[in-house]
């Protein structure tokens, strides 16, 4: 079995870059306490690593940038974090503040306390399969800030809206996401 694949963050550098990858693909990148200390711990290396510049968090596999809690690691009582851990939020990321820029790649789906994690971030590049969503609304569930986070969620991705006009310009104001162009030949 390949060392990577046990790991539940992989952290790489890359130049002036450094690319956290949640690795547990096989359960849609998931958050367990695992997943949770090692990204905290990573992103408090980041934080104090004056070598990097910026930190691009991303998903392992093309299914899912983050599917949120592991629901089988939560019922069997697996998620209690230290305080000095919990304190940063949800993953260790949430409310883990950095002075540098923090960029979600997100490369599928960003489920509860994934769409959490990535408008926890300074940027989203989403890829065109994207999709960002809080399902314990929909099942009555109320997890952390899933009202503010649904808040901001509508704020901060432009979705097609039924009422636009046809010329391009006003597209744009109309919220239909754009798609990547090739910007250097």
């Amino acid at each position: 079995m390949d060392q990577d694949t046990c790991k539940p963050i992989l952290f790489e550098r890359v130049g002036r870059v450094a690319i956290m990858t949640f690795n547990r693909p096989h359960v849609m990148n998931a958050i367990d306490r695992a997943l949770w200390l090692q990204a905290a711990s990573a992103l408090e290396e980041f934080a104090h690593d004056p070598a990097l510049r910026v930190l691009i968090l991303t998903g392992a596999g093309d299914r899912s940038f983050c599917a949120g809690t592991d629901l089988k690691a939560k019922a069997a009582g697996e998620m209690e974090m230290p305080d000095e851990i919990a304190r940063w939020g949800y993953a260790g990321i949430v409310r883990h503040y950095v002075d540098k820029p923090v960029i979600a790649a997100v490369n599928g789906f960003a489920l509860g306390g994934g769409t959490e994690i990535a408008l926890s971030c300074d940027l989203i590049v989403a890829s065109e399969k994207a999709t960002f969503g809080l399902p314990e609304i929909k099942h009555g569930l109320r997890r952390g800030k899933s009202t503010t986070a649904a808040s901001r969620l509508s704020k901060a991705i432009r979705t097609p809206k039924k009422a636009c006009a046809p010329s391009r310009r006003r597209e744009s104001r109309c919220g239909r996401p754009d798609r990547p162009r090739r910007c250097v030949k």
